[in-house]
């Protein structure tokens, strides 16, 4: 998908809420014009990109054409962590950071790689003050369950041989990455291992085997594909059972686990799951900080190019490292 058709998807987008905010008004109350248009061009994309084989759909997502001029401020740096591909990103001005994000990314566990998520990651990086190592870990359905798990935390151990102390490393992720992020932080509790200081769950998926609710009733204003998620879901766990704690944290026993901060849209699919979640955490015992963005559909971290929202989410995502590490 190439940027000049992006921008005529665009413009298709813009006229087609246009004629419709006319007569209806907006899809959702508190969505501005724009937002709108990007939500219908988003929803759009997606439906399209989703009939690619998924080995094809992060280098569609690359090809789409969306700014990534924050992008000079950090550098990437290819690196082996521990047999998982990653990226070292590195703010390029000041001192070398001690602070260190341990990046998971999403894409249902079967599909997108740290290209994705690129302009996300350096934005993340300069608001936290921290230097960031994004891995590339393995995906379904040719790696299915649990080898995200264990690439995570190889990942982890990898940073610590290297010298990082975990009371300065944070891991993170966006949707897919975010259920890998809480998933790693178990694996970690239950071995006995050392805890890092804090997480951050972008718009985790954290329930494989949720139904109804949110998944319907947002599907008309979020870009993910009501067919998708099951589907994906599948890639992903093969015979392993959908309440499995390490593959939908949700079902998880979370006593013991470190400070988090939960974003989550009001308008995406994945909110009912998210705050059921959170709340779960909360009755363990675990300080969680739930982040709801009012009317944000599935990762708006994504368009802080665009969109104020967005640009305050990873603001806040930023003070929430800073405070903890």
């Amino acid at each position: 998908m190439a940027l000049g058709h992006s921008v005529l998807s665009l413009s298709a987008s813009a006229a087609r809420v246009a004629r419709r905010r006319l007569t209806r008004g907006p899809l959702r109350k508190g969505w501005p014009f724009g937002f709108e248009v990007f939500a219908d061009w988003l929803r759009r994309t997606a439906a399209d990109i989703e009939l690619l084989p998924t080995t094809e759909q992060g280098a569609a997502w690359e090809n789409v054409g969306l700014p990534n001029h924050v992008l000079k401020k950090v550098r990437f740096e290819q690196v082996s962590a521990g047999g998982v591909p990653a990226y070292w990103v590195k703010p390029v001005v000041g001192p070398a950071p001690e602070r260190t994000l341990l990046y998971l990314h999403g894409g249902y566990y079967s599909s997108n790689s740290v290209n994705n998520v690129r302009e996300l990651l350096a934005r993340l990086c300069l608001a936290a003050s921290a230097r960031a190592l994004a891995l590339d870990y393995r995906l379904a359905p040719a790696h299915p369950f649990p080898a995200a798990v264990d690439d995570a935390l190889t990942g982890w151990r990898w940073l610590l041989s290297t010298g990082a102390l975990p009371s300065h490393i944070v891991p993170m992720g966006d949707s897919a990455g975010g259920g890998l992020t809480a998933a790693l932080l178990l694996s970690l509790r239950d071995s006995g291992e050392t805890l890092p200081p804090a997480a951050v769950l972008l718009c985790p998926w954290v329930d494989l085997a949720a139904k109804g609710g949110s998944l319907v009733e947002n599907a008309p204003y979020d870009f993910l594909q009501p067919d998708a998620v099951p589907r994906r879901a599948k890639l992903y766990l093969g015979d392993t059972d959908a309440k499995n704690a390490l593959a939908s944290p949700a079902y998880a026993d979370l006593r013991g686990l470190p400070p988090m901060l939960v974003q989550v849209g009001s308008a995406e699919m994945f909110y009912d799951q998210v705050v059921r979640f959170a709340e779960r955490a909360r009755a363990a015992g675990v300080d969680v900080a739930l982040d709801v963005g009012a009317d944000m559909i599935h990762v708006w971290q994504l368009l802080a190019a665009f969109f104020r929202q967005s640009r305050e989410a990873i603001a806040r995502v930023g003070a929430f490292v800073r405070e903890r590490t």
